[in-house]
């Protein structure tokens, strides 16, 4: 029985992992490789989109997208700030696309976002994600390690 209309071949070959972490001011790349399974899923494939991700991995916020054709177009109904950020490259094959989404100059408040991405082929939907954002280098104390560096060091001068 088929429950979808693509190939059990058409999907995504790589992926990045579900948190990324980068340093603040850097750019962040995602990469995604999705393989067509047939030539008719390729036919049939109607574009890939990344963006916001919720937990139900739905795009519920489109950055880019790469057409059928291998174009890629940003959401200009984004904050101009966040548009000069986004950089798509993509290279479409009979056989994969291959793409990779840029956020260029990392802020911390990108870290508030959980992004992910959706392909279409024959009206149903590949996805992959949420992947979430984390400061690289960033340490997080507990109180009690607190506590227990304070009277290390305090310890340490006398």
């Amino acid at each position: 029985m088929c429950v979808s209309g693509y190939s059990a071949g058409t999907e995504f070959k790589i992926t990045p992992p579900s948190k990324v972490y980068a340093t603040l001011g850097s750019d962040v790349h995602f990469r995604w490789k999705l393989s067509f399974g047939n030539y008719q899923d390729r036919k049939d494939f109607d574009g890939i989109v990344w963006g916001h991700m919720n937990e139900r991995q739905n795009i519920i916020d489109r950055y880019m997208s790469i057409s059928q054709q291998g174009k890629a177009h940003i959401n200009t109904g984004l904050p101009k700030s966040l548009q000069d950020r986004l950089t798509v490259s993509a290279n479409l094959t009979q056989t994969v696309c291959n793409v990779e989404f840029v956020l260029k100059n990392f802020i911390a408040d990108d870290t508030k976002t959980t992004y992910g991405c959706t392909a279409e082929v024959y009206g149903d939907f590949i996805r992959d994600g949420p992947i979430d954002l984390g400061i690289a280098g960033k340490v997080h104390f507990t109180g009690l390690l607190f506590l227990v560096a304070i009277r290390t060091i305090g310890k340490e001068s006398c």
